[in-house]
């Protein structure tokens, strides 16, 4: 079964989270940065997170594939309940060791 948004709308266009990294890629410190994609209640969710040392960071939104803030992460949605993780993008010159 795919992941999707609900039970009855693929994710099929992520047009928003495309520009959302088109704006990392513009920063200044996008080697610490990544978006994360994995299936929280049976559909997929994306949340930008980053390693940098020297930023001031407050914990993500996690958001649906329509771009939907569903939840913050860590307060909202525990980790642990985000399933079948990956990295869904990161830059060519990523400079975090994520496990």
């Amino acid at each position: 079964m795919a992941i999707s948004c609900k039970e009855d709308i693929p994710c099929d266009d992520l047009s928003w989270l495309d520009a959302e990294i088109e704006t990392l890629k513009q920063s200044e410190l996008v080697e610490f940065f990544y978006v994360y994609q994995a299936e929280y209640k049976g559909m997929a969710v994306f949340y930008v997170g980053n390693c940098c040392p020297n930023c001031s960071t407050v914990a993500p939104d996690v958001r649906n594939c329509l771009g939907n803030s569903i939840g913050t992460l860590g307060d909202d949605i525990e980790s642990d309940k985000l399933k079948n993780g990956k990295i869904y993008w990161q830059p060519d010159d990523f400079a975090c060791t994520l496990k």
